[in-house]
């Protein structure tokens, strides 16, 4: 055993012969991953964005179209924003407290869990909160 290749600590490896052998395998698999395979043009999903597009869907029984809004805006925000519809409001942004609960499709949802083109074409979105008489599920805050 050479002077450089001993532990002062003991029996076995060193951090720094172990962290150099784990970064050769590291780089030696990287290199060895076979290469990705190509999608032709024809293979393609036609596809919305990453710029603007315009979002239709019914609320409260009128057919609305939104401006053109980027893919990443909530429900949440086109209908307060864009749509000037302000009975769900924000008041977490995560879903757990319920004040954006809208009906869409008969469904009750979180509007800012869900993005605006998820609701594309949908058919009933409502922008007021769900009914008083629906019961939330467990922890959601609603009452």
């Amino acid at each position: 055993m050479s002077n450089q290749d001993h532990n002062k600590n003991g029996p076995g490896m060193s951090r720094r012969q172990f962290l150099k052998g784990t970064g050769a395998g590291a780089a030696v698999s990287a290199l060895a991953t076979a290469p990705l395979p190509t999608v032709d043009a024809q293979d393609r999903l036609p596809g919305m964005g990453p710029g603007p597009v315009k979002v239709s869907f019914t609320v409260n029984g009128a057919k609305v179209t939104t401006p053109p809004i980027e893919p990443r805006v909530t429900l949440l925000d086109a209908l307060r924003n864009y749509l000037d519809v302000t009975g769900c409001k924000r008041v977490c942004d995560r879903g757990s407290c319920g004040a954006c609960t809208v009906l869409l499709d008969g469904r009750p949802i979180y509007a800012c869990s869900m993005l605006a083109l998820e609701a594309q074409g949908a058919e009933h979105p409502n922008g007021r909160v769900a009914e008083r008489g629906w019961q939330a599920g467990p922890g959601t805050g609603c009452v």
